[in-house]
């Protein structure tokens, strides 16, 4: 049995040999059916000749959420068994890229819990909307890197004077996104740069 979750099965046909995977294990989903989730589950029937095994599901957490608790250093075991928990800190999976090791070591708890947040919830949009989830995520993730950083600390950062404090940390965190951690899309650099004020004619995403 091989199971994935109801939004992965939108995106099965998409996969690398999703044939494969669905001829040699019994495909689960697990998640809330409606009906997108319906058609993809008659589309798999047509193409893989069984329909996959639905399970219901009662968690309250994502995939998503929970490895973004665990890169960014916070505690997740509220959403894992504690011997899966174990094992994970026993072998040191899911260490931390070069973004999340500067939000841990820039960012209160309360903030970083908060990204998570923002994460989840960009990435829903992103998707319902038709914008680059990918972008999405990470202009999330990096939306409040700036939040507790001064903007002495970066003399080459123009920033107007009349700019109020509440706002610094937009520009700040889109210069520090580009110039110390090295994003370079233009996109992620104005949704970080605009996320707290917006702009005319801003992009979708």
């Amino acid at each position: 049995y091989f199971l994935i979750g109801a939004d992965s099965l939108l995106s099965f046909t998409k996969w690398k040999f999703p044939s494969v995977v669905a001829k040699n294990a019994k495909v689960c989903v697990a998640g809330r059916v409606d009906s997108d989730i319906e058609n993809a589950i008659l589309v798999f029937k047509k193409k893989y000749g069984y329909k996959p095994i639905i399970l219901p599901f009662t968690g309250c957490c994502s995939s998503t959420e929970t490895r973004e608790y665990l890169y960014l250093g916070l505690n997740a075991e509220k959403f894992l068994p504690y011997k899966v928990s174990e094992f994970i800190s026993e072998n040191n999976l899911y260490q931390p890229d070069e973004y999340h090791k500067f939000l841990r070591e820039h960012s209160k708890e309360k903030r970083l819990v908060h990204t998570v947040g923002v994460i989840t919830t960009a990435m829903f949009y992103a998707k319902r909307m038709g914008a680059d989830v990918n972008k999405a995520k990470l202009a999330a993730l990096l939306h409040d890197v700036a939040k507790y950083l001064d903007k002495n600390d970066y003399p080459d950062c123009e920033i107007d004077n009349d700019v109020p404090d509440s706002v610094v940390h937009q520009f700040l965190g889109a210069y520090v996104a580009e110039k110390v951690l090295g994003v370079k899309d233009e996109e992620i650099l104005g949704a970080i740069r605009w996320h707290t004020t917006g702009r005319p004619n801003m992009t979708l995403l």
